[in-house]
């Protein structure tokens, strides 16, 4: 029995599938793609464990921009961030504190999964409120640090139950949520000795995973061509690659 990604079994999550690829039952002649993507890291496809190991490492950076920066409309709903105060927040702040809870819930998830003991916790943040509204940066930092060590230790064993899973893909989609509204400077790279399948051209790049809404994508820099590639089919020609110069070598060897 192949397993999908948890992302397909959870009904308000956008389900995880392969770009360009369709269940034989398809008949959608505007689909993008409805092959689910397979678990291959727990209960996470390749795509979402590669965004929940980015977003992990983006963690403490992204968490403590968001605490430093008063960007954005305040708050008018009043949030109550502290026993008996009624402090509004700016925009920002408020997803430093959203960030800080959803990573909280993916250390409880995997607390509870396990049975083990919960991360160490602090007066300067709450699991269930966020930050507190006079927590300086740097209590901040030390404490989503704590916070993210204590995750990222565990992340081969949270992903393999679904409720770790389920809380890790919220994680990413808060993470590429903060990103959109307060982006860091996180640029695509180049991928090398794959040729882009449309123009031929040497000219594909990774979009930064967390940039968009959306599963990481695989695009060709050339103007002319733009075309879109599912990670795993960059991967493939790379297999191919590797084949091809092994059996060279070998034959070579063999001469």
């Amino acid at each position: 029995m192949t397993l999908l990604c948890i992302t397909n079994d959870v009904p308000d999550l956008r389900s995880c599938t392969i770009r360009d690829q369709h269940l034989s039952t398809c008949e959608n002649g505007k689909c993008g793609g409805c092959l689910p993507r397979p678990a291959e890291h727990g209960l996470l496809c390749y795509s979402c464990a590669t965004k929940f190991d980015d977003a992990l490492a983006l963690s403490v950076d992204l968490i403590s921009h968001c605490r430093s920066i008063e960007s954005g409309p305040r708050d008018s709903s009043g949030i109550r961030s502290a026993p008996g105060s009624r402090v509004i927040l700016p925009t920002s702040w408020v997803q430093a504190d959203t960030l800080y809870r959803q990573l909280a819930a993916v250390a409880v998830a995997y607390s509870v999964d396990w049975g083990v003991d919960e991360p160490e916790w602090d007066i300067t943040a709450s699991h269930h409120n966020g930050f507190h509204p006079e927590a300086p940066i740097e209590a901040v930092w030390w404490v989503t640090d704590i916070l993210t060590r204590y995750v990222s230790a565990a992340t081969e064993l949270l992903r393999t139950k679904h409720h770790g899973a389920e809380q890790a893909v919220r994680y990413v989609a808060a993470v590429q949520t903060a990103l959109h509204a307060f982006p860091l400077d996180e640029k695509p790279h180049a991928v090398r000795h794959v040729r882009c399948r449309v123009c031929g051209h040497e000219s594909l790049r990774v979009k930064p995973p967390l940039e968009h809404l959306d599963p990481i994508v695989v695009e060709c820099s050339n103007l002319a061509c733009g075309a879109l590639w599912d990670p795993q089919m960059v991967e493939w020609d790379i297999r191919q690659l590797r084949e091809q110069i092994e059996a060279e070598r070998a034959k070579e060897a063999a001469a």
